[in-house]
């Protein structure tokens, strides 16, 4: 099919139009500073390392391990009697320090990473492992966007609230509607 220039130019700023006038399904800052409950320990991203080793958490980065100035360190967990925390950590700081004076920026929990005897809940209603996808909705509203890609034949759709770049929160469920996974990214940097 071929369009000519006016023809292009008013489906591109009918399409504009079109975008600036959807509801911009932010999180609000609120719910985004949502508090997480690991069996009644209390964190809301971001946090200290800190907060995380007082309550037990093994860090398991070396805690010589040195961040510069406006870094990050992806991939490292937190461990604590067999349950496992994904985390990034950050350097808000204009100096370098170690990655144990640093922050969590990033939080992800897993159920399969987390031991049956273990309650994990967000915004004091959510539960991992029990909270359904309506749950969820009924606390947070409607999703900035919704990813329903299969996994690894797994049949897991993802609901997604974003604030800004480094700053939302999404909810993994399976098959049955239960939430099996949440991510906090909440980073304050450059």
């Amino acid at each position: 099919m071929y369009f000519n220039n006016d023809t292009a130019k008013n489906f591109i700023l009918n399409f504009q139009k079109e975008q600036d006038n959807k509801p911009e399904n932010k999180i609000s800052d609120e719910l985004l500073n949502s508090k997480i409950q690991i069996n009644g320990e209390l964190y809301r991203i971001p946090a200290k390392v800190d907060d995380f080793l007082k309550n037990g958490w093994l860090f398991r980065e070396s805690y010589d391990y040195k961040l510069r100035t406006n870094s990050r360190l992806v991939g490292q967990a937190f461990e604590k009697r067999g349950s496992y925390l994904g985390a990034q950590i950050y350097n808000p700081t204009d100096e370098e320090i170690k990655a144990i004076d640093g922050m969590v920026g990033f939080l992800k929990i897993k159920s399969t990473n987390i031991k049956d005897n273990v309650v994990v809940t967000i915004a004091d209603d959510i539960t991992l492992n029990k909270s359904t996808v309506e749950d969820v909705v009924s606390v947070f509203g409607e999703p900035s966007k919704i990813d329903d890609t299969d996994l690894d034949d797994m049949d897991i759709t993802k609901y997604i609230y974003e604030k800004e770049p480094y700053k939302g929160i999404s909810f993994k469920f399976n098959e049955e509607n239960i939430l099996v996974e949440f991510n906090v990214h909440n980073m304050i940097c450059d």
